[in-house]
């Protein structure tokens, strides 16, 4: 804990550098009352660490839940000295450049506390991506490089691939949001890459040039990605508009949505026209008086398989619904759904277990011989309620918990 002799009152917020460029609105907007007031500590003495009791704390209590959860690694929070400064102003150093070096001297002690336990000590830096906008706006920025002309597209080539958030769930349902959010690079015979979900005001993808090894900046602009290699692996990617907040991770190829979403979508159509064709086929042979030619164990085997088709594309429908929900508004998420995902978990359910009955309606159509064209339909309405329920289950989609 760091100690400083402190000084309370209201602190004028630092526009940030677009509001600047347009004072009318930022003039229109503090009369209206939308420019916040704070009452937040600002430093009048010299900064010195008074205490490291509560930092020991949270590092015994991480200690006890990684015991006890066996993790490959884990982490610590702690506080930037940048976003410290950011939110505290100075009004003791003689220069912004010695708040920052006494704050991160004062730090440097919790810093070591949580290494020294064999943690990871995660920086806590959002003045990574808004100092430049708030603080330092005053600051002339240094000119960037230009964008080599002669780039390595070996390099463009190790990073190409699909990359998943530092910031996501792995043990609850909104893993899905990490699936549906993970993004592509694409590598340029140029040796620039192209990032489809970083686009420019056009709403079309920005186009990545190569301005020195592993990093890329953006044609049109000053943005910038940068990639941490180890050895010929990509350890992590940053970008300037997610810098501060997380990075990005390489998907494993087993977590991919290159290859899960085409299965998920392949295996709901063939359940919902299933669904849509029993009773329609039901009915035309009723017309013509020719009934399955199955024996009554087959039958009864048929009609299951169909029910656990119906039950998966019921199942799969209603998650659409919940994730379309907190898509739009995460307020969804408040308690009011808690009977859908109770529904939900027990539909899930059903159609696991039933997957069962479909993997041996497949097997009874292969042995019985039924044609080509029905062994096909139905071996593969199998396959597609094994996929659902594996689905269900890596994306914790079946829980018998309402914690998430």
């Amino acid at each position: 804990m760091l100690a400083h002799e402190l000084d309370l009152g209201d602190t004028p917020r630092e526009p940030g550098r677009d509001l600047v460029e347009f004072p009318r609105i930022l003039k229109r907007l503090a009369e209206s009352g939308a420019t916040a007031k704070y009452q937040r500590p600002r430093c009048v003495g010299e900064i010195r660490v008074r205490s490291l009791q509560p930092a020991q704390t949270d590092v015994q209590n991480m200690k006890a839940a990684t015991s006890a959860a066996s993790p490959s690694e884990a982490f610590l929070n702690a506080a930037s000295p940048g976003v410290i400064a950011l939110f505290q102003p100075n009004d003791h150093y003689k220069s912004q450049d010695d708040y920052l070096q006494a704050v991160a001297e004062g730090m440097r002690a919790e810093y070591e506390l949580i290494t020294a336990s064999g943690l990871l000590v995660q920086i806590d830096a959002p003045d990574l991506a808004m100092g430049r906008h708030t603080m330092y706006r005053y600051f002339p920025a240094a000119p960037l490089p230009e964008p080599q002309q002669s780039s390595t597209p070996e390099h463009a080539q190790k990073i190409a691939g699909r990359y998943a958030s530092s910031r996501r769930a792995e043990t609850t349902f909104f893993r899905l949001f990490t699936l549906l959010g993970q993004m592509d690079i694409t590598p340029k015979a140029d040796g620039g890459v192209t990032v489809p979900a970083l686009t420019g005001l056009n709403g079309k993808p920005k186009e990545w040039r190569q301005t020195a090894p592993f990093v890329w900046r953006d044609s049109g602009g000053p943005e910038q990605i940068a990639v941490l290699m180890n050895g010929d692996r990509v350890r992590m990617l940053g970008a300037d508009e997610i810098g501060g907040i997380m990075v990005m991770l390489p998907v494993a190829w087993y977590q991919s949505g290159a290859w899960i979403l085409p299965t998920i979508n392949i295996a709901a159509a063939i359940l919902v026209l299933t669904v849509v064709a029993w009773p329609m086929a039901a009915w035309r042979r009723r017309r013509r008086g020719a009934p399955l030619a199955l024996s009554p164990r087959e039958l009864s085997w048929y009609r299951i398989a169909r029910v656990v088709a119906l039950i998966d594309v019921v199942f799969l429908a209603g998650w659409m619904g919940v994730v379309s929900a907190g898509d739009a508004d995460l307020a969804a998420y408040d308690g009011h759904l808690d009977v859908w995902f109770y529904v939900l978990h027990a539909l899930g359910l059903l159609g696991a277990v039933g997957a069962i009955a479909a993997i041996w309606n497949g097997w009874l159509a292969l042995a019985g011989k039924r044609g080509w064209q029905a062994t096909t339909w139905n071996v593969g309405l199998a396959v597609s309620c094994v996929a659902v329920s594996w689905f269900a289950f890596a994306f914790h989609l079946i829980r018998f918990t309402l914690k998430y």
